[in-house]
């Protein structure tokens, strides 16, 4: 089962992890605010698109706490290293991959 909690600690701020309904997703997958402190995910996703989104929102947000703000809104940067890392992680064993029927949060 995919858990995903409702807050994360990033930097020095506590995100509010909240789900979106088809109703009320937008043209995006995912959005975040470091200002508001909140990571915005799409419900209606496949259990390994909501995993590379949130890995996604999390790297806006570290480059941002990091004072990347240029590179932060570099939506192919951000891809390309959500993408890369949730593939070494998985890959290694280090996040499991979802298994067939899993619970999609």
């Amino acid at each position: 089962m995919l858990t995903i909690p409702g807050q994360l600690k990033i930097g020095n701020l506590t995100y509010t992890v909240e789900w979106l309904h088809d109703d009320l997703a937008t043209e995006y997958d995912g959005r975040s605010s470091h200002r508001r402190a909140y990571i915005k995910l799409d419900r209606s996703m496949s259990v390994t698109h909501k995993r590379e989104t949130l890995l996604h929102e999390i790297i806006h947000q570290l480059l941002s706490h990091g004072g990347y703000h240029d590179e932060g809104r570099n939506d192919h940067l951000v891809n390309c290293l959500a993408n890369g890392l949730l593939q070494v992680l998985t890959d290694n064993g280090l996040w499991q991959p979802p298994q067939e029927g899993e619970e999609t949060a």
